[in-house]
């Protein structure tokens, strides 16, 4: 079945190729994912009702450190990476600025970890989150299926219109290296899904030839003799795009299927030199260089003027593409006071970064506060207590909204208190009354 409630679970290739006589279309089907992916499509916008029809404008670097509307960094450890993390952040940090934006993924350990919590709380305008397996088929939990890395890029994508995931061992020598890759994105000249530099090896020599049942590559079939070099999957630039979501919607497909994502037979030690056809398997880079040829020649179909990733034109071809360079797993030899010094949040003079929470977390946290204090407002307008005289400073000093939780926590204690035959009085001054009713309609 193609389908699953309207939505279809089948990859589909056109293959044109004019030098074949008579069969310049042909439409190539891989094997169907399973019906039981489709809410994971749901969950991140990428099913096909949630198709992109407008252009997402692209978000910008800027000089303004306190600029939040930026492009969004993606980071991810576990706690046996957690020492290379370090490393990438101190780097993101003084490249481009205390304040820019990163969200940060726990794949294990880390959070339960109260020295590295530590650190992951010192360092500003991160938001740290532990990445929930439990979303991906059980048999795709291991951390060498990278099944998590396509995860973690479309949830942060389905929140920010710019993100770009970074490994580890990635490292970055000035901002402005990213800027010819968002120009030719603005112009629709370039794909919003960007893998700035090559492995230096093909796609058919890494790739197991499982995963084309699911996605055939386009080049195996139309051109086998023009094999594609890999790009590397350790930097990932994506712009929220109609492409961008088809490219993830399969990729997703194809990491949720342990089949597709780590066929049986894959080995993901690759030989050097590399030679020959699937040798090993790289999992997550495999699939997004199969998906990213196929779209990127389809672009090329429907406009002559569209630029590859193999074309001499391309920004990752050009001398300024040197940006960034791979640390290889250095040690991060620095103590925790070193790290804190490098990523305080005491950012830039004047100012400090706020705790690292996610805007919905922080407009909670408002409104509980708002609540507390109407509710706060009603006990004292109906008398229903009284505060002592000499809390009053207090209470002012440190601002109403702080402390009226703390306040309305003891109240009920003390109603507590009064039922179980306890004193009537509190520290406070709160008299033991019942809550005021409220109607907020």
């Amino acid at each position: 079945m193609d389908k699953c409630q309207g939505e279809n679970m089948v990859y589909s290739l056109k293959i044109n190729n004019k030098i074949w006589p008579n069969r310049t279309d042909i439409k190539l089907k891989g094997t169907a994912f399973s019906c039981e992916l489709k809410p994971l499509l749901d969950k991140w916008l990428l099913s096909d009702k949630y198709q992109i029809t407008n252009f997402v404008p692209v978000k910008h670097f800027s000089n303004d450190d306190l600029n939040k509307d930026r492009p969004i960094f993606i980071v991810a450890s576990d706690i046996k990476f957690f020492k290379y993390l370090k490393g990438l952040l101190i780097n993101l940090k003084e490249i481009f600025g205390k304040h820019q934006q990163i969200v940060g993924y726990d794949l294990g350990g880390i959070s339960e970890n109260r020295e590295m919590m530590a650190e992951v709380n010192s360092v500003c305008a991160m938001e740290w989150r532990k990445f929930d397996f439990s979303l991906l088929p059980e048999n795709v939990h291991g951390l060498t299926n990278f099944s998590w890395k396509i995860a973690i890029i479309a949830e942060v994508l389905a929140e920010y219109p710019t993100v770009i995931y970074l490994d580890t061992k990635i490292r970055f020598k000035r901002k402005n290296g990213f800027q010819p890759y968002f120009k030719q994105i603005e112009q629709g000249s370039i794909s919003p899904w960007v893998n700035p530099w090559n492995t230096g090896h093909k796609i058919s020599a890494a790739t197991h030839t499982g995963m084309y049942k699911f996605i055939p590559h386009y080049w195996e079939i139309a051109a086998p003799y023009k094999e594609r070099q890999m790009a590397e999957a350790s930097i990932n630039v994506v712009q929220k795009s109609e492409h961008s979501r088809l490219l993830l919607k399969w990729a997703l497909l194809c990491a949720a299927t342990r089949e597709c994502i780590d066929p049986p037979g894959a080995k993901i030690k690759c030989p050097v030199p590399l030679v020959g056809k699937s040798v090993c398997h790289r999992q997550d880079q495999s699939v997004i260089n199969v998906l990213s040829n196929n779209l990127e020649q389809e672009h090329r179909i429907n406009d002559p003027n569209f630029i590859t990733q193999y074309d001499s034109h391309h920004p990752r071809h050009q001398p300024d593409n040197d940006f960034f360079y791979m640390e290889h797993h250095q040690v991060l030899n620095q103590s925790r006071n070193e790290f804190k010094e490098h990523l305080r949040n005491e950012a830039v003079p004047g100012t400090k970064c706020h705790k690292n929470m996610s805007d919905r977390q922080n407009m909670l946290n408002f409104f509980q506060n708002l609540l507390s204090t109407i509710v706060f407002i009603q006990l004292l307008a109906a008398d229903a207590i009284e505060i002592k005289p000499e809390l009053v400073p207090s209470l002012i000093k440190h601002s109403l909204l702080k402390n009226v939780r703390k306040l309305l926590q003891t109240h009920v204690r003390a109603q507590e208190d009064a039922h179980s035959g306890r004193d009537n009085t509190t520290p406070t001054g709160l008299k033991k009354t019942r809550l005021i009713p409220m109607n907020l309609n």
